[in-house]
């Protein structure tokens, strides 16, 4: 039986989809004249991350995954009033986004 208190919950809102080389640069072009970032991360390996100090714009962040050089990458960013983690992987099928908003 669900605990009544976790089931009260509210979840934030998230996506998860496969993106496309034309979905992928029509993205990198949202980030730039769209939305505020204030956080780029690289995950190199399974535990290894930079801290969101990085100075790498999230075109140069995304397109080293794209270039097999990191493992994966999030970007934080700002875009009407809600804060949003969007994090790409490189899968076969192409790059994967997971996108999650949380309420600032």
């Amino acid at each position: 039986m669900a605990d009544d208190s976790q089931s009260d919950a509210i979840l934030p809102e998230l996506g998860d989809s496969v993106l496309r080389d034309r979905q992928i640069h029509a993205l990198l072009a949202d980030y730039e004249r769209e939305v505020n970032i204030h956080g780029v991360l690289l995950r190199r390996g399974a535990r290894n991350h930079t801290d969101g100090s990085s100075d790498l714009s999230a075109r140069e962040a995304v397109l080293r995954l794209m270039e097999g050089e990191v493992r994966g990458v999030q970007i934080r960013y700002l875009w009407e009033g809600c804060e949003w983690w969007d994090t790409l992987m490189q899968t076969p099928e192409g790059i994967r986004l997971v996108r999650i908003r949380h309420e600032v």
